[in-house]
């Protein structure tokens, strides 16, 4: 296992079997699902500076280990990324500095119950674990995995219409059984 000693201000994260070791500067690790090989196993530590976690889009996270302070995600490739020390990190979701792309920023609370959809177990208690199924879309949001982002938009307006014309048809209904019943 090789030890990386992170330096600059972005480490794009890609050698299977290393762990990278921050120092006292702000530094942002770029998880690209392009780069990290399939199998590969990577860990990442930084406890000085505030320092950033970014999944750019298409990263698809199928199961995840979570404890207070500390991830594992395990990447649809088979990847496992581990962050230790998760808790002083930001997560930043869909953003790729390195292409000028924002992304939406989360602190690891925010980032497991949004994106893997787990509460933060409290120091001390056992580790949670899950198997999110999404993918990282380049606005910050999640999608299952082998929908697209505008899928899952259109089948909540298509919710939202049906839900409307249910509702149409039903007063429609009502009031034609009204105008038939006899009054007295």
């Amino acid at each position: 296992m090789a030890i990386q000693h992170v330096k600059d201000t972005l480490g794009l994260i890609q050698t299977a079997g290393s762990t990278y070791i921050g120092n006292d500067a702000d530094q942002t690790y770029i998880i690209n699902p392009n780069v990290v090989g399939a199998g590969d196993t990577i860990t990442i530590v930084d406890k000085g500076g505030a320092n950033k976690i970014q999944l750019t889009q298409g990263v698809e996270i199928v199961k995840s280990v979570v404890v207070a302070d500390e991830t594992q995600l395990t990447l649809s490739n088979g990847a496992i990324i581990n962050v230790r020390g998760a808790d002083t990190f930001t997560f930043n979701i869909g953003g790729d500095a390195i292409n000028g792309v924002e992304g939406e920023d989360k602190d690891f609370q925010s980032f497991a119950e949004e994106v893997l959809g787990t509460p933060l177990p409290a120091e001390g208690e056992p580790p949670v674990e899950v198997e999110p199924e999404v993918v990282i879309n380049e606005d910050g949001s999640v999608t299952p995995i082998g929908e697209t982002a505008e899928e899952t938009q259109d089948d909540a307006e298509e919710t939202g219409e049906e839900t409307q014309d249910d509702a149409e048809e039903t007063g429609e209904e009502t009031q034609d059984d009204a105008e038939e019943m006899p009054r007295r």
